[in-house]
């Protein structure tokens, strides 16, 4: 074996716990540049939801947190808060993330995470029923990786990457 096999076959899935709290770090990060990002939009123009040009604000916003997301992925292979717990994004072969495979995995977590962002607006507004059943596909996409055997979410299979930690 040579060393970068002997490397990545040393590396583990990550498991959930993990997984979870490099998420809530990395989404604590996202705040941060999708405010720098909005920020001198909003001052600048006045946009509100009501705006005519609203859903172009949304595409853009959406388009930074790519960026950001897609950047770490490709030049570090982790997000600030995937390295603060030691994981690492690979692809299915033990390559490096191209913006092909970003881009994928972008989309495809977005069909998970979207529903439980409705969620909590369902939430706030009183309608439990609702509230509790859109966080499903989140859950499910989660638990999906219970039952992998490399630990990967559909999101993972879906962009043919996973998430390694340790090495």
């Amino acid at each position: 074996m040579t060393g970068p096999q002997r490397s990545a076959s040393r590396k583990r899935s990550a498991g959930l716990p993990r997984r979870g709290l490099a998420l809530v770090y990395d989404s604590l990060l996202a705040f941060a540049v999708l405010f720098v990002a909005a920020a001198p939009v909003v001052i600048s123009t006045g946009i509100t939801p009501q705006s005519p040009f609203y859903g172009l604000f949304l595409i853009y916003l959406y388009g930074v947190l790519f960026f950001y997301l897609g950047w770490h992925w490709i030049h570090r292979g982790a997000t600030l808060g995937m390295r603060t717990w030691g994981l690492r994004l690979v692809r299915e072969d033990g390559g490096l993330v191209t913006w092909g495979d970003a881009f994928k995995r972008y989309l495809a977590a977005w069909a998970a995470f979207a529903p439980a962002g409705v969620a909590v607006h369902r939430l706030l507004h009183g309608d439990l029923l609702w509230g509790l059943l859109l966080w499903l596909p989140l859950m499910a996409d989660y638990a999906a990786a219970l039952r992998d055997p490399s630990g990967r979410t559909w999101h993972d299979r879906i962009s043919h990457t996973r998430l390694e930690h340790g090495g």
